[in-house]
């Protein structure tokens, strides 16, 4: 799929790279392509100006030379090939809100609706797989579907640093996993006993944290439980998810 863009007049406020392929590499929040709908990794195919003159087969330093000199024209267009990274890491603001809604569709979680103030507009495109949550304990969440990433999200919502790798449309996710270091936490104090967790496994293994738990943000979907002790000393190992629930309760 191809994309026609006209060009303002002046300089673009977009770097280039590729050897084959010129790509898009970046986008630059105060230049005037700022609000057309490029994103990085779009393929330049070629430069249409005045007299339906159309160049293509060009380098990047070709192409930049042909933009500067005819900077003034005003039917100077740029024709791109649609095309996705294969892997996109971003940046997650510490907020609920992060610029773009999160859907499953075909079976894989997608990045939906962009919106025009989303800070990354210029790097993800409607339609790319999430395939990662990374959050700065070194936690990942990896190839899960929509409502798990939506549940952590929202979990984690004021923690800063969280990171998002997203992949092509076409992309299928990866296997699902989690990965972690291990803690070692002291259980808090509840009035009712009950720390919003839900287990489930062979192996103890933390299946849902829900909202208003008291271990949000520190235990988390995926993690597993090898080892509960207690105060008089004693030690349980690799109980499986129904018995530690019990004895949590007791």
């Amino acid at each position: 799929m191809s994309l026609i863009v006209p060009l303002k007049p002046g300089k673009l406020g977009v770097s280039f790279s590729g050897k084959s392929d010129v790509v898009v590499s970046s986008i630059q929040e105060d230049g005037a392509m700022h609000d057309c709908p490029v994103k990085v990794g779009y393929i330049v195919v070629s430069l249409m100006l005045s007299n339906n003159k159309e160049i293509t087969n060009f380098d990047k330093i070709e192409l930049v030379r042909l933009l500067s000199e005819n900077s003034e024209d005003p039917n100077r267009k740029i024709k791109f090939l649609i095309a996705y990274p294969d892997d996109i890491e971003i940046n997650l603001p510490a907020s609920e809100n992060l610029g773009f809604v999160i859907m499953q569709q075909n079976g894989r979680p997608r990045v939906l609706d962009i919106a025009p103030d989303c800070k990354d507009k210029e790097l993800i495109s409607a339609g790319m797989v999430i395939d990662c949550i990374e959050l700065p304990s070194s936690y990942k969440m990896i190839g899960y579907n929509a409502e798990e990433v939506k549940t952590l999200l929202a979990i984690t919502s004021s923690v800063e640093g969280r990171k998002m790798h997203l992949k092509s449309p076409q992309s299928t996710l990866s296997e699902k996993t989690t990965k972690f270091d291990s803690i070692t936490i002291t259980i808090p104090d509840t009035s009712d006993g009950d720390l919003g967790l839900k287990l489930g496994g062979k192996v103890a293994t933390v299946k849902e944290v829900e909202e208003g738990s008291p271990l949000v943000g520190t235990v988390l979907p995926g993690m597993l439980i090898s080892a509960l002790r207690v105060p008089n000393g004693s030690e349980f190992n690799f109980l499986p998810g129904y018995l530690l629930t019990e004895a949590l309760e007791e």
